[in-house]
């Protein structure tokens, strides 16, 4: 996913967002895959009022195991 990219283009790519979200005028999509129970990765794909990709993250959380 790039800067630039419109809505059909991402969902080509990635599939349906986990969720969606608007956020000070942003809609804002989230992709989130669990390789196991205790982390994950979480893509966050921003998009301008026209359509288009204006921001990128990308996280990947490692929780601690249970003792």
């Amino acid at each position: 996913v790039t800067e630039g990219m419109s809505r059909t283009e991402v969902r080509t790519l990635l599939g349906e967002p986990h969720s969606t979200l608007l956020v000070g005028g942003e809609d804002v999509w989230r992709y989130a895959r669990s390789p196991n129970d205790s982390h994950y990765r979480l893509r966050v794909v921003g998009f301008g009022a026209d359509g288009r990709v204006v921001r990128i993250n990308h996280f990947f959380r490692l929780e601690d195991e249970p003792p």
